[in-house]
Parts: C-alpha cells; structure tokens; sequence
C-alpha cells in the first residue's frame, strides 16, 4: 500500500483507487482467513476507536438525507476503507521489527519520489516539480513525513562529531546517509514552489524538536530556518512573491475560507457528504478590478476542517479534533516510557508526520489524495501499536468466537466477494466512462454512446454518466438530424437532475436542449413548442438559482424572454446581470437590441458606448477563455440600425 499508493498520480486516478480498495479487501480476507483458522476473530480496540464510529456514523446519516445519494454514498466507501485500513494496520503489526520495516518501506518511497522530482527539475527543466503527484503541493505534502521521519531519527541518535568527520563506524556512516537524505528532501520540497509544504514541513520538524528539546528551543530553530529560506533566493519565496502579485482573491485561501464558514453558518448539520462543490457556486465573492468578478471558484475550500464542517456539520469537526487528542494524549504517553534511541526516533518522526499532515490540511486539501491519507492512516496505526508494546500499556481487544469454520468461511466468502464486486462495479464504470471520452475526442459517436450506457448501465445513480451520455446524443441529433438522439439527450439529462438536483449546470444545459429543440424542430406544433420553451425557462430559472453568480445562465434567461416577447423580463434579467458582472458584454449588446426595438434609442447609444469602453480598457490584458466570452459580442447590426435612424432622422 506505501510503495503502491503514490505511483498512478497520486493515487488519485481510479484505476488506483480501486487497485488500493482490493488491496485493503484481500488484507481484510486474509484477517478472516487466520481469524478461522484459529476459530477466534481478535478485533483491536482503537485508542481513537469511539471517535472514529461517530464520525462514521455522522457520515452514514449524511447519506441517507443527502440531496445526492450516489456522491455521498461513494465517499462514505472512502472514509469506510481508511477506517478499515487503521484497524488492519493494528491487527497485523505486532512487534517493533514490523514497524521499522514500514518505516524503512515510507522512506524509500519518499526517497526516490524526491530524487525523481529533482530530476524533473534539473534535467527535464520542469518550473514545480510534481514526482509520479498530479500536483506539486500534494508532492510536498507527502515528502513532510519522510523528512519528519529522518529528523526524529536523527535527533535521537548520538552524535560523536569525530566519527563524523572521519567516517569509519556505521554510526558515521548512518549520520551522514540521513544527512544525504534529508538534503536531497529538502531540495525537492522547495523545488515543488508549495508555500503549503513549507509550513507543513515546519510544523512537523518542530512537533519533532518540541517533544525532543523543548518549545523555546524548537521554535528558535523554525525562526531561523524560515528566515534563511525568505532571505536565500529559492523557488518557495519566488512563488510566494508572485502568487502575492499576480493571483486572483477568488482563488486566495482567505476568500475560499469565508465561503466555507458562511455555508457553516447556514447549514450547521452540514449539506451532505461530498456535495461541497455543488452547494459553493451559491455562495461568491467578487473581484474587483477583474474581468470576470465571479470567474473563477474552487470546488474544496482548501481546508479540510472546514470541508469537514460544510459537509458534515460543526459537530463533526469537534469529533475529529476529540480523536486528535486523544491521539496526542498516547504519544505523549508512549515518550514516557523506556525506549531504544532508534524506536524513540521512529516514534518523534511519525508524531512529526502526523502533525504536518494535520498542519497541511488547514492549508490544502491534501487528505482527498489517497497517497497521503494511507500515509497518514499507516502513521497512526504504527503509533498505537507502538504503544501497545509497552508493557504498561495493554491494548484491550474484542475476541469473536468462532466455532463453526464452515459457518464463518461461508459469511467471509460471501462479504469478501460482495464487497469485492461493488468495488470492481465502481472502478469498471468510470473505465468505461473514461473509453467514451476517449472516443468523443476522436469524434466516434456511436463507440461513445455505447462506453457512456455501459457506464451508466453499472453505476445507474451517478449523474456524470447521463449527462456525458447526454451531450452524446446531442452531437449525433447535431450529426445526423436523428429525433431520437434529441428525445434520448433530454431524457438523460432530465435523469441526471434527478439524480443530482443541486448542480447547476445540469439545469443549464437541460435548459439549452430544450431551447434548441423548440426553436430548431420545425415538425412540432405551437403547443408543443410552448411547453418546451416553458420548460427552458424553468431550468434556467433553476440554474440561475442554483449558481446565481454565473453569468451564463442570467443571460439565457434574458435572451429567451426577448425572443418570447417579453422585453420587460428581459431587461430585467439583463440588468441583474450586470449588477453582478459589468463586463458581461453580451448582455449589453442584447439591451442595446431591445432599446432599438423599444425606440429607446439614447440607452441604446449608452450601452454601445459602454460595449466599446470596456473593450478598450481591457484590450491589452491577458485573457483566458472565460474572459475572451464576457467580451465578444457582435453589434455591427445594431449599429448599422441606429446609422440608418440618425441618417433618415
């Protein structure tokens, strides 16, 4: 599981997850398989046992009232497994010679992730080093434990300067290699530019020297650190300068944190598991001075207590925070108690890990990567086997009879295999998922709607899988002029909203297909053409409700009344838009239309005016696609109609 979990980006990619969910399985299997064989089931009693089956329990309730099943039920699975996985690291590890080849295991990982990041830097001239990570913070996040690892061993071991600088013994030799290691650590870290990582990484080192030397101590050290790191012209502090000079405030960790606390204060229980990026589009902030005042919003907090918060209520926050003391209670404990310098050192450097994990998550959301959150699971599990080594300390255990082998081999049998197939049902959707959108780019529609029902065939309640199935047969109606097509695109993205009623977008492409299919459809009749453009106009009102900042779905709504006739809707919803994003242009040309039609022709002028102010303040900027679709619109037309006017006035 350490050496595995990085590899595949992360671990995040879920042909991973599903790898890392049978590994966890076939451990479980194996639990059972010995626990038969020897007629007892032997379960640890987890000094953080009580914690861990609330949390649970908060997460179980979060599923069955949430608004989207599916989403929450397969993030249910996650923390299901990590929790699984903490009780199997304590049912197998039981003596200290298999903690310190898990330790060896974690820092050779660590190891040769930093020296593949340092060549992806050196060699390969990549400006953030990422290893086998899809993104560098997450790299520098992993990297904290390793480094906190060889710190805690190094502070532990007795260091005769004389062997150091004539390197004879194993002693010397030991220092120097975790000198080594620890420099080519370093290196990497500030190579992946994680302002994150950093504070992580100092955080952790200074849990370490803390519980090793004091606090002065280890916080003068830290003082000192940080102040060579921010006078020494390094990737870290370049990045730092230039994230202060050039990013956007919607993407600063501050804008991102008071959106996470106002959903807090709205929905104390919390809004469901997993649904945080669904409920954030309700809740923005602008930007003033930008194009787009409500462009861009991330979909976590950057914050995994606060997510934590958000999904599953303030309660849940005051459990995991109970579990971190009682966790921080059993290492000090376990410091207190007659060690060898090298299972003291292991002990310092995995609390370290603990601790820049923990830090790294106020900052990031580095616990959704699965690398890390095995990591840190592994971590905790070696702490409290440590501790019930201890001959003070008897970790209590549940015994489970079991007298009937065949009985207890047929109800392992039958878990192992169900859990076995729901796991391989999940991760062979999203592969089919993952082959329809490989033959959509290659433009091979038919291979595509046959991947995407396959998908939505095994995992029938995830919206994503209709609404890509969805814009399939939209592209072949587009095509081929098929009805059918139409009729299927609409059917699945209707499923799709009922599946996953709080995603906007749904609605809003829901609303574009039956706009296109009212206005393009010359067979149907006035009837049917009403009930689909009342229809559209619902699900844009839904849309615009569901993500009021963005401007698209105002200004369909706008556009649609135009066309029905209502131009004081219109107007309306036109001036709403504008109120929030100013430099929304297709918005103004669609007033300055209406003004012509209205013969308000002064507010016409206006807002052309204003059409062409705005694109000359912002002619010279650097623009993203977003950007480039608030200022494109065509009003030539429009012009040429108040030409006409002034002329024959």
């Amino acid at each position: 599981m350490v050496v595995f979990s990085p590899l595949l980006d992360g671990g995040t990619t879920h042909l991973a997850v599903m790898v890392i969910r049978l590994m966890i399985l076939s451990l479980l299997g194996l639990l059972f398989w010995n626990s038969v064989t020897n007629r007892q089931l032997t379960w640890p009693s987890l000094p953080i046992g009580m914690p861990v089956m609330i949390f649970l329990t908060l997460a179980l309730l979060s599923v069955l009232f949430s608004d989207y099943t599916n989403q929450s039920w397969q993030w249910l699975l996650v923390l299901a497994s990590y929790a699984l996985f903490l009780y199997l690291v304590t049912s197998f590890v039981t003596q200290w010679e298999h903690i310190r080849k898990i330790v060896v295991a974690i820092l050779c990982v660590g190891t040769a992730e930093a020296a593949w990041a340092l060549w992806q830097g050196l060699i390969w001239k990549v400006q953030r080093s990422h290893g086998t990570f899809f993104n560098p913070n997450f790299l520098a996040g992993y990297l904290c434990v390793s480094w906190t690892l060889l710190i805690g061993l190094l502070v532990c071991l007795r260091i005769r300067w004389r062997c150091v600088c004539f390197p004879k013994s194993f002693h010397a030799m030991t220092i120097l290699a975790i000198t080594g290691i620890l420099a080519i650590l370093l290196g990497a870290l500030i190579w992946t530019g994680s302002r994150g990582g950093l504070i992580a990484m100092m955080a952790g080192t200074g849990v370490v020297l803390a519980l090793r030397y004091g606090l002065w101590r280890a916080t003068a050290v830290i003082v000192m650190a940080l102040t060579c790191l921010m006078m020494v012209p390094n990737p870290i502090r370049e990045r730092s300068i230039d994230e202060h000079m050039a990013n956007t405030a919607s993407y600063a960790r501050w804008q991102m944190w008071q959106r996470a606390l106002a959903i807090m204060a709205d929905h104390p229980l919390g809004v469901g598991l997993g649904l945080y990026q669904y409920i954030s589009p309700r809740y923005g902030f602008p930007i003033e001075g930008e194009i787009t005042r409500y462009g861009r919003s991330a979909q976590t907090p950057h914050n995994e207590y606060l997510q934590i918060g958000v999904e599953l209520g303030v309660a849940a926050i005051a459990v995991f925070v109970w579990a971190v003391i009682l966790t921080g209670r059993h290492v000090a404990f376990l410091l207190k108690q007659r060690l060898t310098r090298w299972q003291r050192g292991m002990i310092l450097g995995m609390s370290g890990g603990v601790a820049s994990i923990l830090t790294h998550a106020a900052l990031d959301s580095n616990l959704h990567e699965p690398a890390i959150a095995i990591l840190f699971t592994v971590c905790l599990g070696l702490l409290f086997c440590a501790a019930a080594f201890q001959r003070r300390y008897r970790q209590s255990v549940t015994i489970v009879p079991m007298r009937s082998r065949r009985l207890w081999g047929v109800l392992t049998a039958t878990l192992v295999l169900t859990l076995g197939f729901e796991i391989v049902r999940l991760g062979v959707a999203w592969s089919a998922f993952e082959t329809g959108s490989r033959h959509s780019s290659e433009h091979q529609i038919s291979a595509a709607i046959e991947s995407l029902r396959l998908a939505a065939s095994l995992d029938p309640g995830k919206a994503l899988y209709h609404r890509a199935l969805a814009m399939q047969y939209v592209n072949q109606y587009e095509q081929a002029g098929k009805h059918e097509a139409a009729r299927a695109a609409l059917q699945e993205l209707e499923r799709a909203t009922e599946l996953n009623p709080l995603d906007g977008r749904l609605h809003g492409l829901l609303g574009d297909l039956y706009f296109q299919w009212s206005f393009l459809h010359e067979a149907l009749g006035q009837e049917q053409r009403r009930v689909l453009q009342g229809n559209s106009l619902r699900a844009y009102h839904r849309a615009a409700e569901l993500a009021p900042f963005v401007a698209y779905y105002r200004f369909r709504l706008a556009k649609l009344y135009s066309l029905l006739g209502d131009p004081r809707s219109a107007e309306q919803h036109a001036r709403e838009l504008l109120l929030l994003e100013p430099n929304y242009l297709p918005a103004r040309g669609l007033l300055a239309g209406l003004y012509v039609d209205l013969k308000r022709i002064s507010e016409a002028r206006q807002e052309l005016q204003e059409i062409h102010e705005r694109r000359l303040r912002f002619a010279s900027w650097p623009k993203n696609p977003l950007e480039v679709s608030f200022l494109t619109v065509d009003v030539a037309p429009i012009r040429v109609v108040l030409d006409q006017q002034q002329t024959s006035g």
